[in-house]
């Protein structure tokens, strides 16, 4: 793994024990699509970049923030707050003045039922067939 790769993970170590809902082990994607999306210094809510969101490279988890009116989101509380809800292993929380912002964590598993295994953009996963259906698989012994 590139250390540029690690990087965006080094504020998260202390998330990283192996009982919390978001762990290193468990859910490599969500710790690292919060590192990526919280380095945005002009994260302002709503916007396309905070809509979009960010997924992780590692099992398809990912971070969205959307609301209105427009507000701000400095660096270092776009990280405490998907750290605090990544560490009690919490969905969905609101933030902002009057609670009128809606930050989300997609864990993988919610992503490939609920959403029926499509990326982010609405571009179908790896391997799955386009409209989400029922797969077969052949194994040769």
């Amino acid at each position: 793994m590139k250390p540029s790769t690690l990087l965006p993970l080094l504020p998260l170590a202390s998330l990283t024990t192996a009982d919390t809902p978001c762990s290193l082990t468990k859910n490599p994607g969500i710790l690292n699509a919060i590192g990526k999306f919280c380095q945005n210094q002009g994260l302002v809510v709503p916007s396309a970049y905070a809509g979009k969101g960010m997924g992780g490279a590692y099992d398809g988890g990912s971070v969205q923030i959307s609301g209105t009116p427009p507000q701000w989101v400095p660096q270092e509380y776009c990280m405490a707050q998907f750290r605090g809800m990544c560490g009690n292993g919490r969905r969905e929380r609101r933030f902002g003045r009057g609670g009128c912002q809606t930050w989300k964590i997609h864990y993988p598993t919610e992503r490939k039922a609920g959403w029926g295994g499509k990326k982010m953009g609405g571009q179908p996963a790896p391997g799955k067939p386009k409209g989400g259906g029922p797969e077969s698989v052949t194994v040769n012994l």
